[in-house]
């Protein structure tokens, strides 16, 4: 049996590792519409950055009707993957709601340029993550109009009965 190696880690390592993750990012020059864009793009996110942008972009994907209830709109997701893109990734610090902004989220130019140097691992879980963030908060929306449903159910059987026992009179 191959006896085991003790790894031996400093503290001061995983602090170096982890100052180069969140400083490590790469120079990109792009052409919009005659425009030169230049701005950084970060090769991977630290994980709390990581979480905001995952929070933000299923939060965005939800908006409340006129009747005040939230509804999903698939819509808004893909334009606040876009813009979390911009702002978390690349540092771009668009402005709100601009036309330049949603021609940049189109631009297969800077949207390419950010999935070229982003690590793709964490691409692919930041599509995964806010698809299942945004499960899980469909479902509870769902447990809730649940609720709702079963509390009108009961209101109308307490009804019934009170009728019901009004008419045995």
């Amino acid at each position: 049996m191959a006896k085991k190696k003790d790894c031996k880690v400093s503290i001061a390592s995983v602090d170096r590792l982890l100052k180069a993750v969140d400083t490590d990012t790469v120079p990109v020059h792009v052409e919009l519409e005659g425009e030169s864009i230049d701005f950084e793009v970060k090769r991977l996110l630290d994980i709390g950055t990581f979480r905001n942008m995952v929070n933000e972009v299923s939060d965005v994907a939800f908006f409340a009707d006129e009747t005040g209830d939230e509804q999903y709109d698939a819509a808004l997701k893909q334009y606040a993957m876009g813009v979390a893109m911009l702002t978390y990734v690349a540092n771009f610090k668009p402005e709100t709601a601009s036309d330049k902004l949603y021609k940049l989220i189109h631009c297969p130019n800077v949207m390419n340029a950010i999935r070229d140097v982003w690590d793709r691992l964490q691409y692919d879980e930041f599509w995964d993550a806010v698809e299942e963030q945004i499960e899980f908060k469909k479902q509870e929306l769902l447990a809730s109009e649940r609720r709702k449903l079963q509390e009108v159910i009961d209101q109308i059987d307490k009804a019934n009965d009170i009728f019901a026992k009004f008419v045995e009179m």
